[in-house]
């Protein structure tokens, strides 16, 4: 199943240069390649209740306050099947400014 959510997220955080990722272990950031040049930081989560979005919204602050950065990415994926909430609903794009950092939100 992860193989999927890296194709969808792929598709939608398109960067046309090259990336260096980060990621975030108990709270300490771990460089994957430092010398490719751009760092995200995605937070992502499945959406198992009202919260996810906010407690998402709060993570992904801590995170960028970590790394010393005010963007970044909250990727939520829907749970329920597609029959219940259909694509064309559940896919959704909002930029939301939260504890002074500027976050996509991204819902599928």
């Amino acid at each position: 199943m992860c193989w999927l959510y890296n194709s969808v997220i792929s598709s939608f955080v398109h960067v046309p240069k090259r990336i260096d990722s980060a990621l975030i272990l108990k709270g300490e950031p771990v460089p994957n390649d430092a010398s490719l040049g751009r760092t995200f930081v995605l937070e992502l989560k499945l959406k198992r209740d009202s919260d996810s979005k906010e407690d998402g919204l709060d993570q992904i602050s801590r995170y960028l306050d970590t790394l010393g950065m005010t963007k970044g990415y909250l990727i939520l994926f829907e749970i329920k099947p597609s029959s219940i909430i259909p694509w064309e609903t559940r896919v959704k794009w909002e930029d939301v400014i939260h504890q002074n950092k500027e976050i996509t939100i991204v819902e599928m």
